[in-house]
Order: structure tokens, then C-alpha cells, then sequence
């Protein structure tokens, strides 16, 4: 078995319900591999549970891997997609911007979430007259979705 598909099967094992794996990635060289492994809650996650999984994590790869390693556990980036649909119900009520595969772009408010659409309600153009109406968008549809943070 790869080291990728053991780091996944391990850290499954010791994830709760309420938090998933977003993405693994091996990286560096065989003699000393990085072990990125990206992680995300249903109400969101905190450094201390990120740090809780990589001590977990860190210590049943020491029996796995033989050389140094380097081990990274941490929340997706503010400038990361959303990469699944279990993702967008923590960000209903705020502004993102999604880009659909026939390349349209909305940038709006993700207001609901259900098993095969999203609702954005558009941002309403300074020049435009006319007041936006939501918009229903299937999800198989969606290139990327991002969170548009403003400070």
C-alpha cells in the first residue's frame, strides 16, 4: 500500500464524525517524505485539534516510516476552494465566488445548500436597476466555489 492511501486510512481512523480530510499529499523525497494532510470540520476546526491529529497522526507513522519525516496537519487556507459540499453549509449567509464549467462567474451570498444545488443570491451591480434574484445552481456544475473574505 502507498503512503498516501495508509496516511488517509489512519487519519480516518482517528478523526471524529464532525471532521474530514480535505486533501493528502506526499511531497519532498522517499529518504524524507513531507506528509501535508489537510483537514476541516463541519462547524470548522481549531489549531488545537489539528495539533491533537498530528500527534496521533505523528506517532503511528513512526512505525510505518523509517526516516526522518515531516509531518504538516492543518485547516485549509483562506485562498483554498471549497472542495466539498460538506464545506459549503458552514459558509451559508456569506459572500463567495463561484466559477461554473461553462466558465460564468457569480460572486454573491451563498444562501442554501442542499444534496444537488446551491442558491446565490448575486450581488447587485452599482449601475444595475434591477434587484438580483437568487440563483439555483446545480453543484455538478461548479468549477470552484471560493469564501470572499473582507477585512
Amino acid at each position: 500500500m502507498d503512503l498516501q492511501k495508509t496516511v488517509e486510512q489512519i487519519t480516518n481512523q482517528i478523526l471524529d464524525e464532525n471532521h474530514f480530510i480535505v486533501e493528502i499529499s506526499i511531497g519532498g523525497i522517499a529518504q524524507h517524505p513531507k506528509v501535508e494532510v489537510i483537514l476541516d470540520g463541519d462547524e470548522g476546526i481549531s489549531i488545537d485539534y489539528c495539533a491533537k491529529i498530528s500527534r496521533q497522526l505523528g506517532s503511528q507513522l513512526e512505525e510505518i516510516i523509517e526516516n526522518a519525516y515531516l509531518l504538516e496537519v492543518s485547516s485549509p487556507g483562506i485562498d483554498q476552494p471549497l472542495k466539498y459540499v460538506r464545506q459549503y453549509h458552514r459558509n451559508i449567509g456569506r459572500k463567495v465566488k463561484i466559477k461554473q464549467t461553462d466558465g460564468i462567474e457569480i460572486v454573491g451570498k451563498l444562501e442554501s445548500v442542499s444534496e444537488l444545488t446551491i442558491n446565490v443570491l448575486p450581488e447587485k451591480k452599482k449601475k444595475d436597476k434591477i434587484t438580483p434574484v437568487s440563483q439555483e445552481i446545480l453543484i455538478t456544475t461548479i468549477q470552484n466555489i471560493y469564501v470572499l473574505v473582507s477585512f
